[in-house]
């Protein structure tokens, strides 16, 4: 029902997208999730409905999460930045302050000289003005000692920002390879932001 000259009107009324994990919706039910070209990965929405995040296909055959906004719900979408640190596991989780200027990018990066072994790691980017600038990387906390030492961490598979941004809760999952004796351990940390460090809060 939207095109650039606007939308139509709505006939039926939308529930909130639990199943995309929407991050706002808007009063008229407008909250684009999905588009053709392949840019169809963890939409989210700030709270105004003015900055609109989405992962996708980067340069050389890396992955980015790119950032779109506009002024009003009138206006069309505009690309503003393109993140991608070069890497193949890039933006599969993200998430969006409400106010839109802050960014969390989970991403999947090599562990020492073994390539296929991946650590997840979160980057996190403020916006000034119409500039994203990456603020921080962190890595995962270490695992507890009930996990041997072949111990895999995973952190980020879910993340939340708080409204203005400051706090971020991820989660942290330590694991063995299956069978017997194998080792799971699921955990959650929260980050806050001094200024433009962070800091892990809690765990």
């Amino acid at each position: 029902a939207c095109n650039a000259s606007g939308c139509g009107a709505f006939t039926d009324s939308k529930p909130y997208d639990v199943v995309n994990a929407v991050s706002h919706e808007f009063a008229s039910g407008r909250v684009p999730t999905k588009f053709s070209n392949g840019l169809d990965v963890n939409p989210r929405v700030s709270k105004d409905g003015l900055t609109l995040t989405i992962s996708g296909p980067g340069p050389n055959s890396n992955e980015a999460v790119y950032v779109l906004t506009r002024s009003s719900s009138a206006q069309p979408w505009v690309q503003q930045a393109m993140l991608s640190p070069g890497k193949s596991y890039y933006g599969q989780v993200v998430a969006l302050s409400a106010d839109g200027n802050t960014l969390a990018i989970q991403s999947k990066e090599p562990t020492g000289s073994d390539a296929n072994v991946l650590t997840e790691v979160v980057y996190l980017y403020q916006r000034s003005g119409s500039d994203w600038t990456q603020q921080a990387l962190l890595t995962p906390p270490s695992a507890p000692p009930t996990c041997t030492p072949s111990c895999k961490t995973a952190l980020g598979s879910q993340l939340a920002l708080s409204s203005d941004g400051n706090v971020l809760a991820a989660s942290v999952r330590y694991s063995t390879s299956a069978g017997s004796g194998s080792t799971a351990i699921g955990a959650v940390v929260t980050y806050a932001r001094s200024n433009a460090t962070w800091a892990q809060q809690a765990y």
